[in-house]
């Protein structure tokens, strides 16, 4: 193989491998992620509980799971 021949091998091979890289770098992540969002529980201290207020519409129709955050009054800043 001539010198010129194998120079042009080396680039060509390094060309792809660098192609490879930017393609495999780019592929969209896996869906296979596991959030473990249904597996929250709170556990209260208190012996009695509030009576619920307020309505969350649509949360009986949806199969995902849902976190519902409450605003305290000495959190809140007014608004």
């Amino acid at each position: 193989m001539r010198r010129n021949s194998r120079k042009v091998v080396v680039h060509v091979v390094l060309f792809l491998a660098v192609l490879m890289l930017i393609i495999i770098l780019n592929l969209p992540e896996s869906n296979s992620k596991f959030f473990a969002w249904d597996r929250f529980r709170y556990e209260t201290s208190s012996a009695t509980l509030l009576e619920a207020r307020g309505i969350c519409p649509g949360l009986e129709k949806t199969p995902k799971p849902v976190l519902v955050v409450s605003r305290v009054a000495s959190v809140d800043l007014g608004t």
